[in-house]
């Protein structure tokens, strides 16, 4: 499955949204130069779907993302995320 990159302006940094194959929970990866974080789905609305963090480490990091329902459709609608920030 081809990923579809989504970037949004942070400060200061850059999101990178990819489907997950398997649950892993939590932040999978933490270094200087990126973090991730997995989200699974939390709630689905009319235009987009809101993932959260599994708690713990990941949910100091990323509660909540929203992605609108088109990007989804591109990724063949995951129920999983992992999301890399990245300072730019």
């Amino acid at each position: 499955m081809d990923g579809l990159r989504l970037s949004c302006i942070a400060v200061p940094g850059r999101v990178t949204v990819s489907p997950v194959s398997q649950s892993a929970g939590g932040i999978l990866q933490m270094q200087q130069e990126k973090i991730v974080v997995e989200m699974v789905v939390n709630k689905k609305c009319k235009s987009c779907v809101r993932f959260a963090s599994k708690g713990g480490t990941a949910a100091e990091v990323l509660k909540t993302l929203y992605v609108q329902n088109e990007a989804l459709d591109k990724l063949g609608n995951p129920e999983r995320l992992r999301v890399t920030i990245e300072a730019v």
